[in-house]
């Protein structure tokens, strides 16, 4: 039960880019998880966070939901061979996933929004470096 908390964060920011917000921060949300967590509970993850997603935009239901499921199915397959914490493998993966989702999405890339999500995840990779964390496949917790 405790796995699925992730769902409210997603919740949140889904409202927000529903209501206001021009940016997929679920995607990079999603991406992330899967990037921590790199098992089918991942996969459950990015099928219902893009469901929730695609409810409070009001796109056809599972649109955004099979993209991010065809997204972190990539990014797990791609982990085998690349290391997904690496900064340069992160930005050139998270730039793909918002530029592939503009593109289905709107029909056309949206060069600031690709440019804004990699630089996010840039930055949000840097800052969970430095912090106290010790990130596992199957939990995280404090170092020491």
């Amino acid at each position: 039960m405790k796995n699925y908390l992730i769902l409210l964060p997603v919740f949140f920011l889904s409202l927000l880019q529903g209501s206001f917000l021009g940016f997929n921060l679920v995607l990079l949300l999603v991406l992330f998880y899967t990037i921590v967590r790199q098992d089918k509970q991942s996969l459950y993850i990015a099928f219902f966070s893009g469901l929730i997603l695609d409810l409070s935009k009001g796109y056809l239901v599972g649109f955004s939901a099979m993209i991010f499921l065809l997204l972190s199915y990539l990014l797990i397959l791609y982990s085998c061979r690349f290391s997904p914490t690496h900064g340069l493998f992160l930005v050139i993966f998270t730039a793909f996933s918002a530029a592939l989702y503009s593109f289905l999405a709107y029909g056309f890339f949206d060069w600031r929004e690709i440019i804004v999500l990699a630089l996010l995840g840039l930055l949000i990779k840097f800052i969970l470096k430095f912090m106290p964390l010790e990130i596992d496949k199957r939990y995280i917790k404090l170092k020491r």
